[in-house]
């Protein structure tokens, strides 16, 4: 059949009669579908669709062009939907997807969207105060600088994942401090952090009176965590570990002061080798704090942030 192009699928199937091509008009090959040996030609194959001016095509090739890349969505959908039984079945679910359920509907702004609210919701609210006080950077080396920028990050990062955040603040921090300058170089998108920041003290910012300094040398323990107060965390890297700089301040400044229940909720392992330390870094005192605003339990809050180094089980 002359001026006819014949294409057979296979040997019981009706050839199907395609007409000629018009002249100049280059043909776009139908992929073959057998051909292919893994999803990813599969999805390299809508590129290559893409690419082509479909003006060129015939209205059979279109139509099977549109077939083939509905089902390629079709089967990407599909591995989504697989990867996320997979991490549920093994219990490996991240922050994100434990908060947001089926983020494969969720376009990346989306979620954001819903985080940036969620924080915003938490400062506007009567949402626990947690407070990180930056004035120590001029006790300590650059070094020590870099790790507290890198914890701010990560104390960023908890609150910024967590279902139920805390009202959060970075006081006594300049944008001229090298505290601020070493956490905007660390810390990705740090000047649009959304937190208070605040170049001013705790006690020129809240009632004097429902202020909770804590530190690990406090003679004090804390019992409860409640909205009406404003919990302090002293913003100092120490590696050389000089005892009392936060118990100090607090006391020159007459705020109360207070210390984790580490010694009353763990207990000490049988290994002599460890330190038995109750110094724990910014962010570890942080997420115990967040921990037990969740669950209301000091001892799986302590047990899940105390690392296992510290000796206490």
């Amino acid at each position: 059949m002359e001026g006819l192009n014949i294409c057979v699928e296979n040997n019981n199937s009706t050839p199907e009669v395609y007409p000629p091509e018009p002249e100049g008009v280059i043909a776009e090959q139908p992929v073959d579908m057998r051909k292919v040996k893994d999803e990813k030609e599969l999805d390299s194959g809508i590129d290559i669709l893409q690419t082509e001016n479909v003006t060129k095509l015939s209205k059979n090739q279109m139509r099977k062009q549109r077939r083939h890349m509905a089902i390629l969505a079709i089967r990407k959908e599909k591995r989504k939907d697989e990867k996320l039984k997979r991490k549920e079945n093994k219990g490996i679910l991240n922050k994100t997807d434990l908060l947001y359920g089926d983020t494969n509907k969720l376009s990346k702004k989306e979620i954001k969207e819903k985080i940036k609210k969620k924080l915003i919701q938490a400062q506007n609210i009567s949402s626990v105060k947690i407070c990180v006080d930056l004035q120590y950077g001029n006790i300590m080396s650059d070094k020590e600088k870099t790790r507290l920028a890198l914890q701010l990050g990560r104390i960023y990062g908890s609150n910024r994942a967590s279902e139920n955040p805390a009202h959060l603040y970075f006081i006594n921090l300049s944008e001229n401090s090298d505290i601020f300058k070493k956490a905007c170089e660390k810390c990705e998108g740090f000047d649009h952090y959304i937190v208070e920041r605040s170049h001013q003290s705790a006690i020129e910012l809240f009632p004097q009176g429902n202020i909770v300094y804590l530190s690990p040398d406090s003679p004090n323990v804390l019992k409860e965590v409640n909205k009406s107060n404003v919990y302090i965390i002293g913003g100092l890297v120490d590696e050389t570990v000089n005892k009392h700089q936060s118990l100090t301040y607090a006391t020159n400044v007459s705020i109360k002061t207070a210390r984790l229940p580490i010694k009353e909720f763990l207990e000490k392992s049988n290994n002599d080798s460890h330190t038995f330390s109750t110094v724990l870094s910014v962010n570890q005192v942080f997420d115990i704090l967040l921990s037990f605003l969740q669950c209301k339990d000091w001892k799986q809050a302590l047990q899940k942030h105390v690392p296992q180094r510290k000796g206490f089980v």
